[in-house]
Parts: C-alpha cells; sequence; structure tokens
C-alpha cells in the first residue's frame, strides 16, 4: 500500500513539473509572436514611411504617380 502511494504521489510530482514545462513553453512562443509582430509592423512603418518621404520630396515622383 504504501509503495502505491509513493508511486502515485510520485507520478503526480512529474504531471505537475510537466505541466510547469508546458505551460512555460506556451509563455515563450506567445512572446516570440509578439516580438515578431512587433517587428513586423515596425518594418512596414519604415518601409511605407520611407515610400510616401521619397513621393513627397520629389514633385516629378508624385506626377508620375498620378498620371
Amino acid at each position: 500500500m504504501k509503495r502505491l502511494e509513493a508511486e502515485l504521489k510520485g507520478k503526480a510530482q512529474i504531471e505537475r513539473e510537466n505541466r510547469e514545462i508546458y505551460l512555460e513553453q506556451i509563455k515563450l512562443k506567445a512572446e516570440e509572436q509578439r516580438k515578431t509582430a512587433l517587428e513586423s509592423i515596425k518594418t512596414a512603418g519604415n518601409v511605407i514611411g520611407t515610400g510616401i518621404t521619397t513621393l513627397l520630396e520629389n514633385p516629378n515622383k508624385i506626377l508620375l504617380a498620378v498620371s
């Protein structure tokens, strides 16, 4: 009986540890996805901003874009 109790306690401990590891992995993945999304937004903003600046700085390009 004691052996069974010890075995069940050991299994429960392992399951708790595995759960903690799993939750930590989820948190890390979510953090990485947030970083990737923010970098994508920043990159898109820079590209669009540079394009608009270039377009507005050169009146000839505005005429080409309109026509």
